[in-house]
Order: C-alpha cells, then sequence, then structure tokens
C-alpha cells in the first residue's frame, strides 16, 4: 500500500488525471478539490488532502482546510480536518490511525476538529493532542414536519422506513401548514433587506468592524470563496461521480443567500450568509448592530415560509435568543451544542468565539 499526500497543485494535476477517473472510489468530489485549491487561505505547500491506495485504489483518505487564527496581533495557520474515512475491509491495516499521523505531522499538530460524532470524539482525545472538547450551545426550531429527512441517518430502520415517515410528513404539514393562512411572514417595518451576489467594499469594512473578537475573522474574500465555490451543488439526481464519494457532493436543493439590512437612514446594520440545504436553514456567518438580530430573526423565518424549510439551525447567541423568544410560528424548538476540538498548541482558546460557518461548516 502507498500513502500520498496532496498540496493545491498536486490535487490539480490529480483531479485531472486518467488515474482519477478510473478511480471505484473518490477520495475528494471535482468541485470540492476545486474549492480547496481556491481556498484564500491555503498556502501552495499546504497539505490538502491525504490518500490511501492499494494498488491504484483508494482505501481511505484524510482532508484538511487551511485557515488563519487571528490571536491579538499574531496570526497562526491552522487546519481544520475534514472529509475522514477509511474502508472497513482494510480495518486491521490500522489505516485511520497512519492517516491521522501523518496529518498531525504535516500540520505540526496545529489542528481543529468540529462537527464531529461523539465515538470520534473519544478516540481523538486518546491521543491527547487536544484541549478538553468545548461545546458551543445553539438553537434549532422546527416550522414544518421533516421526519423522513431527520430520522433516517440516524437509523437503518428509518431508512426502511422512508416512505411511511414521508407520508406522516406531508400529512401532518396539510394540517400544520393552516396556520400560515393567517400568518404570511413579518413586516419589516423598522430595516429594509436586500439579497446580494457577492460581498462589496463597503460590506467588508462593516464585517471587519464587527468581526474583531472572532478567533477566525473570515472576511470579504474568504466569504466570497464560500459563495463561489461550494462543496456542494444543486442537482436533481446523483451523477455516476458522486456515487463514488462517501460525503456528499450533490443535493437536490443546496444555494447559499446573502442579506442586507440597512436602516431608514440608510446606513448598514447587518450582514448575514444563509444556507438552504433540501428543507434546513442553516446560517453560516452573521454581523450585526446589537439591535438588528430580532429583525434578522423575522427575516429568516420570512424566507422559511418562502421556501417551505422545516429547520433552522443557528449558533450565533445574539440570534439564537432573537430566535428562541419567538412566539410563532415554530412547532418545535429545542437547544443543540455543537463540540470543538481544538489543539493543544492553541491553550489561549477559553472561549468559542467562532462563527457558524468557521471551519468547514459553511459547506454543508
Amino acid at each position: 500500500m502507498e500513502t500520498r499526500s496532496y498540496n493545491k497543485h498536486e490535487l490539480l494535476d490529480f483531479i485531472n488525471s486518467e488515474h482519477f477517473t478510473r478511480l471505484k472510489k473518490l477520495p475528494i468530489s471535482r468541485h470540492r478539490a476545486i474549492s480547496q485549491i481556491n481556498n484564500p487561505r491555503a498556502s501552495d505547500d499546504d497539505i490538502l488532502l491525504i490518500v490511501q491506495f492499494d494498488k491504484e485504489q483508494v482505501v481511505g483518505y484524510l482532508g484538511v482546510l487551511p485557515d488563519y487564527l487571528k490571536n491579538q496581533d499574531e496570526i497562526q495557520k491552522v487546519g481544520w480536518l475534514t472529509c475522514f474515512w477509511s474502508d472497513k475491509a482494510y480495518k486491521s491495516n490500522n489505516i485511520a490511525a497512519n492517516l491521522f499521523l501523518r496529518v498531525i505531522r504535516a500540520w505540526d499538530q496545529k489542528i481543529f476538529i468540529t462537527n464531529l460524532v461523539p465515538w470520534h470524539e473519544r478516540l481523538y482525545q486518546r491521543t491527547r493532542m487536544f484541549l478538553p472538547t468545548s461545546y458551543k450551545k445553539g438553537f434549532r426550531g422546527y416550522m414544518r414536519f421533516n421526519l423522513s429527512e431527520i430520522l433516517p441517518p440516524k437509523r437503518k430502520l428509518y431508512k426502511k422506513l422512508y416512505l411511511l415517515l414521508k407520508i406522516v410528513d406531508v400529512l401532518s404539514n396539510l394540517v400544520s401548514d393552516s396556520r400560515f393562512v393567517l400568518f404570511r411572514g413579518y413586516q419589516m417595518v423598522d430595516m429594509n433587506v436586500e439579497a446580494c451576489d457577492t460581498v462589496d467594499e463597503a460590506m467588508a469594512v462593516f464585517i471587519e468592524n464587527h468581526n474583531r473578537d472572532n478567533w477566525n475573522q473570515r472576511g470579504k474574500n474568504e466569504l466570497n470563496w464560500i459563495l463561489k465555490y461550494p462543496w456542494v451543488i444543486q442537482q436533481a439526481q446523483p451523477d455516476a461521480e458522486s456515487e463514488k464519494y462517501y460525503f456528499s457532493s450533490v443535493s437536490t436543493r443546496f444555494f447559499y443567500k446573502l442579506l442586507r439590512f440597512t436602516g431608514r437612514d440608510g446606513e448598514v446594520k447587518g450582514l448575514t450568509m444563509l444556507c438552504i440545504r433540501n428543507n434546513s436553514l442553516t446560517v453560516p456567518y452573521v454581523f450585526a448592530e446589537d439591535n438588528c438580530y430580532d429583525s434578522i430573526a423575522r427575516a429568516l423565518v420570512n424566507d422559511m415560509i418562502k421556501y417551505k424549510l422545516s429547520m433552522v439551525t443557528a449558533f450565533d447567541n445574539n440570534l439564537a435568543g432573537s430566535l428562541q423568544k419567538m412566539r410563532i410560528p415554530f412547532i418545535f424548538r429545542k437547544q443543540i451544542k455543537k463540540p470543538f476540538l481544538i489543539s493543544k498548541n492553541f491553550g489561549f482558546i477559553t472561549e468559542l468565539k467562532f462563527q457558524d460557518g468557521d471551519g468547514d461548516c459553511a459547506f454543508y
């Protein structure tokens, strides 16, 4: 077996090679690779992907998303782990351990991880390379029934019951949606809301002024990169290439929406990036004056009604608070949490001052 590492130039050559075309399992999708290559925070020598091959076929891979950490006047390079997979048929070969140790060495242990499953967390912590796991609390609100999307990933039984769950959703929503006859959304009486295609210079200044306490401080270049180079693309059905990749690369509905909020005086009061995927809404980035969060929450609800979305998730404390106190239109709401594993090299991090989209979270 052979282990190969890829930086930006090597990754570009790899996805354009005949070898990549012949692979039965792909270690990365083409559009995800192109996004990684165009990451404004990726240097030419950064390792983006490590792949384990057995006779030219993929049996494991681990990706890294390069980023910056800003601590006062100091900027440090860090890598967020992403897309970790190994073939169960090769479990005795310790492929996962080999990939992880190679990434740790390549990145000098300057590694962050989030959105990981509990049993992975325990494995990572056994390496003693990370600070105790920290959790960021958030809000999840359900506006419509969506059992057929929520339950199947949790258990195999629910996958078999997908059609039944879909019928339950349709019937339940026929009754539940009747409340929108009387409630059609919030009137934005104190704010103007405008959809934008990209982050311009005026927005960039506003972001910079409201982003100083954040560890990653992604701004104009990074947000425009996310908008232009998504990891999931919208298409009706999976294609042959997406079937070869273990992680999500296509979705029936997937798009970003950038909203700018201005007061009656024309001054920018808030800016937020939304991500709509199938029936769910997330808020990767929000920058706002204190008095704008309630307006942002109302705008989110209006978009949920417009696109018939079932669920909204937010980890920003101010936005989560505004959503939590809304009496309508959620049929169910709960508090959730997101884990963060941080290398011991960054022991000064005692607060999770991250946006919802930091790491690779903006791409899902």
